[in-house]
């Protein structure tokens, strides 16, 4: 359908193929196309928005002119917050090695299933550093990822030469 669906204080999102799929915790999940429909939703301060990886979300919705506003969460944060080690993070992964499951059917619905076995876990162990660092750095992430981040070539250059001269001089001593 390409009506956007009745949003309480939570939605759980996914933004693949071009589309936005909706998943409010029951009924069917709802795909939209990522255009103008989906702003008012993505923009409401009183809906929470639960997508996996916060980040590329953001990048991706602002590709197509929306913004992911606050209130959001984000669970590939959680999953990395809280085992550092375990190197792979897509969503798959993380089902995988939480649910023993392989990632059939919806995303968003398994979105809240990460999500909400993490959020705990995530208050009791890391949740200043979730809230407080990690969170609000992720929208300021996303804008560098997107216009880049200003570099000066000369002091590039001179830090190379230098960097040049130590690895000789290193080079030397190592024989």
């Amino acid at each position: 359908t390409h009506t956007l669906p009745q949003v309480g204080e939570t939605v759980f999102l996914d933004t693949e193929d071009g589309r936005i799929s909706l998943w409010t915790g029951n009924g069917e999940v709802t795909s939209v196309p990522m255009d103008s429909r989906a702003s008012a939703l993505l923009s409401d301060p009183k809906v929470r928005k639960i997508p996996y990886d916060l980040k590329s979300a953001i990048v991706k919705l602002r590709q197509n002119n929306l913004e992911l506003a606050p209130p959001y969460h984000d669970p590939h944060l959680m999953a990395y917050l809280l085992a550092p080690n375990r190197g792979k993070y897509d969503l798959a992964d993380v089902v995988f090695d939480t649910f023993g499951n392989t990632l059939a059917g919806n995303r968003s619905a398994w979105i809240q299933k990460v999500y909400d076995l993490m959020r705990p876990k995530v208050d009791e162990q890391v949740r200043d550093v979730y809230e407080q660092i990690e969170l609000p750095l992720i929208p300021i992430l996303a804008k560098m990822e997107r216009i880049g981040i200003g570099i000066a070539p000369g002091v590039l250059k001179k830090m190379s030469e230098e960097m040049g001269d130590q690895i000789q001089d290193l080079t030397q001593r190592i024989f």
